[in-house]
């Protein structure tokens, strides 16, 4: 592991202004190249139809997103924490034995 860091690290100090120049990259180039990737690698990773269509949804969500301008941070926030936040509502609601209103009450008053 501290030989791959190491690694890391000679390489990448040398090569960041070649990385900067990617952000002066146009638009019109970047991101054809993206979908590119994210095509390939969806299909790569699992060699199903179904999850390009995925890929596409999503993207196109975020494309109707952005021209509507509604935030794009609370959908990710929600798909990323969204199975955490249900595991602990139901661990929550097994301890209280179903009682959903010391949820959301202080302490108990036993």
């Amino acid at each position: 592991m501290y030989i791959g860091n190491v690694m890391l690290l000679i390489l990448n100090l040398p090569l960041v202004p070649l990385f900067a120049q990617v952000l002066r990259t146009p638009v019109y180039v970047l991101y054809p190249l993206i979908l590119g990737v994210s095509i390939v690698g969806i299909y790569g990773s699992s060699g199903s139809l179904f999850d390009l269509m995925l890929l596409a949804g999503f993207g196109l969500l975020g494309y109707l997103m952005r021209k509507l301008d509604y935030p794009s941070a609370p959908l990710i926030l929600g798909v990323v924490l969204g199975g955490a936040m249900e595991r602990a509502l139901r661990q929550s609601l097994m301890m209280s034995k179903a009682a959903s209103r010391s949820s959301f009450r202080g302490r108990s008053r036993r």
